[in-house]
């Protein structure tokens, strides 16, 4: 039998090896020999991923169906599951409380929260929602955590000097002084300790009983970097063991620097302040003998080159080393594209058997998720999904705000869309009810949609009534465990049908089953949480999946994976693609704790921002010592510009060749964004036979100014869709003002009232009445309204003994030589005592200019003085003493009229109107849009969406 790797000591494995693998080979050969062997040998490993995955590739090198495995055990990375965790010495196990979960500990700090305030920036004491109470009791178990990690007392912060800090942090000092006195009385009360507090208390007895009697078993501690003072006298413990070895990850002997001279922002303070306090010189530590088995690694040069980058010693990438990449993309959609296509690619590579995206933006690796499954590849993120991306837990905050919030139609139409509620309702059911009963309406409330719309014979319709009436009772109720259980009820009714009666599909699988249990914790804890209305309670819901994550489903490991750091450390990829290289991400932002300055941190003695930076800086050196490297970011997030990673710029100072941008080209290809091809506007050419034959002067004012709406209205025969939340605005106002005036015109033109302001006053108000939503928009249009009827009645005041008839909304027609047929509707035409016919038409919005007139671009009046002439309005005898007059009302009313020459203006109009239709009746004549210009950058048409206006103007 050979040597033994596995020796009494402090070693180091470098940064390009296989940890994990060189782990499970090493154990095989010093232990696979006999096969209870493993018995006698516990290993201690970073988190229990890393755990889990030694164990597969023990079982993967041993050739064995079964295998029994050493004892291993994770040195963080703990939750809820790990209450349980248990050491070396089951004994020490039983002596320690068990831990208080997470959930239980934020909604009992919430509690604590809402009874005692916040002080703000003034030092003033705030009464807390319960919204904001959950949002700050995150941040408090973050903290608490932190100090449990540095095994430090919270009764030791009352050794800081208030004095010393602003009034805003003295104040939250005082707030942690009295938390620190009730919190442990809390536990108490409830028999258990805080998380962290149990695993340093596991791990501390665990010491003191190696200190105290050494075991001769084989302890391993592999991959630690000993951050944390109870983890780094564990290590310091194991490898004073007669059969103990500590195997450190990524040790850069290299850097011949004395430690002290390090500072914590780099990637080696860590473990060179782990080896001062175990009173070991970095120049003694030996490489594991492990290694030696691997071999040379190609990524030997690769790494070399990174350390030399950390140490701000620039130099390019060495010939022929080939494995690293930097792609900058313009957004995080993108990135998030580019990232899908390299992993997507890598499955069809035979030589890539893993391959990862590892970052802590979680909204990339969602959008990275989401992409793949578009492309049937189901991944997921190993570190476990919140509960709030979760389709059920979506499902459950829908119907929270279609419950407990301003009625939304956008709401109603998620819940009945949901995947779950497809389980229940037809789609031609959900599309009627969008289509008919939702758009183009407005409703105060769910019980007025459900009011109005009762008659209809829609499954849909009536599960929702029926679920709502079954709890509209509780719902104004500013009880929780009364909202909570409305909302629930209403969640498992909507589901309810023929083949589920109690609507329990919403609980079977384990998303439903992390949502059950989630639910029976806040009820059990609701007492404490005060009142609350229908938003608190809806903001306190989504607070609380936000912050709860679901383990990712059991199953084979995946060729490709979404990792954070922690889960992804001391493992290997044949492609690693490190996501999200920018500040804030990489390395993590370094903002102020809410509760302690940065100062009062230091002073306390918790971890510093800087020292995050080190570990940060630690774990990208190890992830870039990777086969096939690509460092990707965003030049913007959220509309924002980014800045680039201080490690990846200097990755491109180094060496600019890196960057590769052709996966960026590629996605753009995808989406029709490539750079320098541009994309011309739409050039529909339908045939003869369906081109109209009839138009409209509205129909002519569409064609002379975008061909390409024309033809999606009149020939494909398209109509926008109605606003899903159909308010009253600038359309409703014209249509409103427009019957106003039509109604007084036609009942007051022959007989003018005593007081004309007051009976136009209250024709308007018979029409305001008629709006069936009283808000704030109403009541300034009934203000401005008052001040436009005074200018329009001093208007007809002025022309009253001149006028013989007028002629309001009025209907015309005439066919032109060219057999085509032009229609009009006019808002108004007056004939005079004098022969004069002057047509007006009446502009809540901007009138047109006087030019576009004039040419003809504005075709509508003169088109309708055209038809006059013709002797195409029935009510009214042919004239060619024609004014043409725009009323502008509105907040300041004006009228603008055109008299000297109106038959010029028609004769262009007309010349315009041939030259089209002699245009548009060629069969080779395409419908251009815009092709004089899109009229202003703030415009939208109707139809710009169809025709792309925004790809190639």
């Amino acid at each position: 039998m050979t040597d033994k790797i596995f020796q009494q000591g402090v070693y180091n494995m470098p940064s390009e090896y296989s940890f994990l693998d060189v782990m499970a080979s090493s154990l095989l050969h010093d232990f696979g020999h006999d096969p209870l062997a493993f018995r006698r040998v516990t290993v201690f490993l970073p988190t229990r991923r890393a755990c889990r995955l030694l164990a597969e590739c023990l079982l993967e090198k041993s050739q064995q169906e079964s295998l029994v495995l050493p004892k291993m055990y994770p040195l963080a990375d703990l939750d809820d599951e790990d209450i349980e965790f248990q050491l070396y010495d089951k004994n020490l196990s039983a002596e320690i409380k068990p831990a208080i979960s997470s959930l239980e500990r934020q909604l009992i700090l919430t509690q604590c929260l809402l009874k005692a305030g916040f002080y703000n920036e003034r030092g003033e004491v705030e009464d807390l929602s319960l919204s904001s109470a959950t949002h700050l009791s995150q941040q408090l178990c973050g903290f608490l955590d932190q100090v449990q990690s540095e095994r430090l007392s919270l009764s030791e912060m009352k050794d800081l000097v208030p004095e010393a800090y602003a009034v805003h942090w003295q104040k939250n000092l005082d707030f942690l002084n009295v938390i620190s006195q009730q919190w442990p009385r809390i536990l108490e009360s409830i028999d258990k300790v805080d998380p962290m507090q149990r695993v340093h208390l596991l791990l501390e007895k665990q010491t003191k009983a190696w200190e105290e009697t050494p075991t001769h078993d084989y302890v391993i501690a592999a991959g630690s970097t000993g951050s944390h003072k109870t983890t780094a006298k564990l290590l310091d413990v194991i490898a004073r063991l007669p059969n103990g070895t500590v195997v450190l990850p990524g040790l850069d002997q290299s850097y011949d620097v004395d430690t002290s001279d390090i500072k914590p922002t780099h990637p080696q303070y860590g473990l060179r302040a782990l080896l001062s306090f175990m009173e070991v010189n970095y120049r003694d530590v030996s490489v594991f003998q492990g290694c030696a088995q691997q071999g040379q690694t190609p990524s030997s040069e690769k790494v070399t080159y990174v350390n030399q980058l950390m140490r701000d010693e620039y130099h390019c990438l060495p010939q022929g080393e080939k494995g690293l990449k930097v792609v900058s993309c313009a957004t995080l959609e993108e990135e998030a594209s580019v990232i899908s296509l390299y992993l997507r690619d890598a499955l069809e590579k035979k030589d890539i058997k893993k391959a990862a995206l590892i970052s802590m933006n979680d909204d990339l690796k969602g959008r990275v998720q989401q992409r793949l499954k578009k492309w049937g590849v189901d991944v997921y993120m190993n570190e476990g999904q919140k509960l709030e991306d979760l389709s059920k837990g979506v499902y459950l905050i829908l119907t929270a705000r279609l419950l407990f919030e301003e009625f939304s139609p956008h709401v109603l139409m998620a819940v009945l869309k949901h995947p779950l509620s497809r389980l229940c309702f037809e789609s031609k059911e959900i599309m009627y009810i969008e289509q008919q009963l939702v758009r183009g309406h407005v409703y105060d409330s769910l019980s007025s949609f459900l009011e109005k719309n009762s008659a209809e014979n829609l499954l849909a319709i009536q599960s929702l009534s029926s679920a709502f009436n079954d709890v509209a009772s509780d719902l104004d109720v500013q009880n929780f465990s009364k909202k909570s259980s409305a909302h629930l009820v209403f969640s498992e009714k909507m589901l309810s049908n023929h083949f589920d009666k109690t609507g329990e599909r919403l609980w079977v699988d384990e998303e439903g089953q992390a949502l059950s249990s989630l639910f029976e914790v806040l009820l059990k804890n609701a007492q404490g949480l005060g009142r609350v209305n229908g938003a608190g309670y809806v903001d306190f819901i989504s607070k609380i999946f936000s912050s709860q994550k679901m383990a990712p489903p059991s199953r084979k490991l995946d060729k490709i994976v979404l990792l954070g750091p922690l889960e992804a450390r001391l493992q290997k990829f044949d492609l690693t693609i490190l996501g999200g290289m920018n500040e804030g991400v990489w390395p993590p932002d370094l903002s102020e704790n809410i509760w302690l300055s940065k100062s009062m941190r230091a002073s306390f003695g918790l971890l510093t921002p800087e020292r995050r930076v080190g570990l940060a800086a630690h774990d990208f050196v190890q992830f870039s010592a990777g086969k096939n490297v690509i460092l990707t970011r965003a030049e913007k997030e959220m509309g924002r510009s980014s800045v680039p990673s201080r490690w990846l710029s200097k990755v491109l100072k180094s060496d600019p060749a890196l960057l590769d941008l052709s996966f960026v080209y590629l996605s753009r290809r995808l989406h029709h964004q490539v750079d320098g091809l541009s994309f011309g506007p739409p050039e529909p050419v339908p045939p003869i036979h369906v081109r109209p034959r009839s138009y409209s002067v509205s129909d002519v004012a569409l064609l002379t100014n975008n061909p390409y709406a024309f033809y999606v209205h009149r020939i494909l025969k398209l109509s926008p869709l109605q606003p899903m939340d159909s308010q009253i605005g600038a359309l409703e106002r014209g249509i409103l003002i427009h019957d106003i005036f039509r109604e007084f015109v036609e009942t007051y033109h022959q007989k003018w009232p005593g007081d004309p302001y007051s009976a136009l006053l209250e024709v308007a108000k018979k029409y305001f009445d008629s709006i069936s939503e009283e808000n704030e928009v109403t009541v300034f249009w009934w203000q401005q309204f008052k001040q436009m009827a005074k200018w329009f009645v001093e208007q007809e005041a002025r022309r009253q003994s001149d006028v013989q008839t007028s002629h309001a909304e009025i209907k015309g027609e005439f066919m032109t030589d060219l057999e085509i047929l032009i229609k009009a509707k006019a808002d108004r035409i007056d004939v005079f005592k004098d022969g004069r016919v002057e047509i007006i038409d009446y502009k809540t919005g901007m009138p047109p200019r006087k030019g576009d007139v004039q040419t003809g671009m504005a075709p509508q009046l003169p088109l309708e003085a055209w038809i006059l002439q013709e002797g195409g309005f029935p009510k009214v005898r042919p004239s060619q003493n024609i004014v043409l007059s725009y009323w502008k009302v509105g907040k300041e009313s004006k009228a603008d009229s055109f008299e000297k020459d109106v038959p010029g203006i028609v004769e262009a109009t007309k010349d315009l109107f041939y030259a089209l239709m002699s245009f548009f009746v060629n069969q080779k004549s395409p419908f251009l849009a815009y092709p004089h210009g899109i009229p202003d950058v703030s415009f939208h048409g109707e139809y710009d969406h169809l025709a792309r206006v925004k790809e190639w103007s």
